[in-house]
């Protein structure tokens, strides 16, 4: 449950400041409401991780496919949220948020692999000690 809410947070995190560095460089400034509504994305996009994250081993396929759904929702919200923030929405708008979206799906799963990849070596080399100390 610890690894969950770490990863959450994490999560959060790196889409929150990703979302916030875009619109800076995009647009200079940033209205509160705007702020508010990447930190709603942000929480529902890092929740939704949390809830499709698998419970039990699955299949490659069905990981695969809820990665993908995953990706759906969270660009489902990202439109919704446009549309309810500014009211309109482009094709260019659709495309510059699915690579974004694209580009922050990778960037986090690699940043989580290197983590639990840190946590592995940490975990091997404490089994390594005990089992000096159990065989000396």
């Amino acid at each position: 449950m610890r690894r969950y809410i770490i990863n959450l947070l994490i999560t959060f995190c790196i889409i929150f400041t990703t979302l916030v560095l875009i619109y800076c460089f995009t647009f200079g400034s940033m209205p509160i409401y705007i702020v508010q509504a990447i930190i709603a994305s942000s929480f529902i996009s890092s929740a939704l991780t949390f809830l499709l994250y698998p419970k039990q081993t699955y299949s490659h396929k069905r990981i695969l496919f809820q990665q993908i759904i995953y990706i759906i929702l969270v660009m489902c919200m990202i439109m919704t949220t446009i549309i309810i923030v500014s009211g309109e929405i482009s094709l260019l708008s659709f495309i510059v948020n699915l690579l974004v979206v694209m580009a922050l799906f990778f960037l986090i799963k690699y940043l989580l692999y290197k983590k639990d990849q840190a946590t592995a070596a940490e975990i091997n080399e404490l089994l390594q000690q005990r089992k000096k100390r159990t065989t000396t």
